[in-house]
């Protein structure tokens, strides 16, 4: 089977974020004081590990700042940890350990209605389903932040859930017994696909139109 391009909205809070800014996020932890400031610094350190392959270290960052987060009672940051751990989890390969805190955050964000945290936790539930073959779970999952994006009419978010549900549609013909079936699958992932590279293309996201037509040439081999 084929493998098509997927995107994990939640990474792009930690992409930009290199070692010099690691050692400066360390020094933030250490020197005490204002506790949310901390819990910041401990989930941008998480994503920086995570990055770098040390999902551990990233766990265990996310766990910190989740006790902050209880312990202050800021729900926010408690969610956001638990995204956080969810995201590091999941590239760990742990998924049922990703499933449990993603589910956790989504929650915590439906409860205080932050729209588009919400469609970002449901894009990498998305994700989390179809790295494991889930197709039809990763569906519903995707529709769901593809509409959350759509109604808060946040392109990039759009373009992400997009993206991703043209690559799941794609993987799916691919294991489609029935030829019509098949074509109509690999229609609606050529659909979504265009439709990204257009918006990706209008506001010049060379990464998403790269991923765009990544994902519209595989329908074609």
């Amino acid at each position: 089977m084929k493998r098509l391009l997927f995107t994990i909205a939640l990474l792009n809070i930690f992409a930009a974020l290199g070692q010099n800014k690691a050692d400066s996020l360390r020094k933030a932890i250490g020197a005490g004081g204002n506790d949310s400031l901390r819990a910041s610094a401990m989930i941008n350190l998480a994503g920086i590990h995570n990055n770098n392959g040390q999902h551990d270290s990233g766990v265990f960052y996310g766990k910190q700042a989740l006790e902050i987060g209880r312990r202050i009672k800021n729900k926010a940051i408690e969610s956001t940890s638990y995204a956080t751990i969810g995201v590091c989890y999941h590239f760990a390969g742990k998924y049922k350990n990703a499933l449990d805190n993603y589910l956790l955050s989504l929650k915590m964000e439906e409860a205080m209605d932050r729209k588009k945290k919400v469609a970002k936790i449901l894009n990498n539930i998305g994700v989390l389903y179809a790295d494991q073959r889930f197709f039809d779970l990763a569906e519903k999952s995707y529709l769901k932040s593809y509409k959350s994006y759509a109604e808060l009419k946040d392109t990039v978010g759009i373009i992400q859930a997009g993206n991703n549900l043209g690559a799941l549609y794609g993987n799916k013909s691919q294991i489609e017994k029935d030829s019509i079936m098949a074509d109509q699958l690999v229609k609606k992932a050529v659909e979504f696909n265009t439709q990204t590279f257009e918006y990706a293309k209008k506001i010049k996201d060379r990464t998403n139109i790269t991923n765009s037509l990544a994902n519209l040439g595989q329908n074609y081999l």
